[in-house]
């Protein structure tokens, strides 16, 4: 018997072996879309290269895979008494399965271009029993949470309607120099009454904020949170 279960145990590692494998190339932290396997400079920013290494799947050869029961021909009675068992299930059983599929979803989406349009507006609050003027973004105080996954470029629309320039910061983000949104010094401001793009790869994952850099904004309302969250390398 212990030695049945050795040759198990022996064949299991062995094949968890033939599956993984892992892949180590050099990048760059400003633009990860650059892949060499030897060091050295970025070509478009002349930053030094790091190095990084991940696991990679190998898909499962013929004679590894087994055949599920689901994907096998079924008879008109097997399909009635797999239906039957479905709608017997409760709804909090159906919405582990549902939370289970989106997950898996989640994990394997592939990088996508996400979105955001920002109105920046003059605004009154009054939250002492006095009025004050203040900055809304979208009409929200503070300014709407940004969501992205890891692997995914950020296009963020920012429409200046104040009568004053302004500017965004992505605060502790990774993004080339020129979308940094330092008044003067990375970036000139966005004038008033027009619109600027803010386009950057997101290359980390976290919580993080942006806020504004522009006079006293953000202390009278422009800043907000950003979500990045981490992508799965295992997909």
């Amino acid at each position: 018997m212990k030695r049945i279960v050795f040759i198990i145990l022996l064949l299991s590692t062995y094949m968890f072996m033939q599956a993984q494998t892992t892949e180590t190339y050099y990048t760059c932290v400003m633009h990860p879309e650059i892949h060499t396997h030897k060091p050295g400079k970025c070509p478009k920013c002349g930053m030094e290269l790091y190095k990084k290494t991940i696991s990679i799947k190998k898909p499962v050869s013929a004679k590894m895979q087994t055949v599920k029961k689901d994907t096998m021909p079924m008879s008109s009675e097997n399909k009635m008494m797999k239906m039957d068992h479905m709608q017997s299930m409760d709804d909090g059983q159906m919405s582990a399965m549902d939370a289970k599929s989106v997950s898996s979803m989640v994990k394997s989406a592939p990088p996508k271009v996400v979105r955001y349009d920002l109105y920046v507006r003059d605004t009154t609050v009054n939250f002492t029993g006095k009025p004050k003027h203040a900055i809304a973004v979208n009409g929200q105080i503070p300014m709407p949470t940004l969501t992205f996954t890891e692997g995914d470029t950020a296009e963020i629309y920012v429409h200046n309607e104040l009568d004053e320039p302004t500017g965004l910061h992505w605060h502790g983000l990774f993004v080339p120099n020129k979308m940094d949104g330092v008044p003067y010094l990375t970036q000139m401001p966005i004038k008033p009454h027009s619109t600027y793009l803010y386009k950057f790869p997101i290359i980390q994952n976290g919580t993080h904020w942006y806020h504004s850099h522009y006079g006293l904004q953000e202390q009278i309302g422009m800043y907000g949170s950003m979500v990045l969250k981490k992508r799965s390398e295992d997909r």
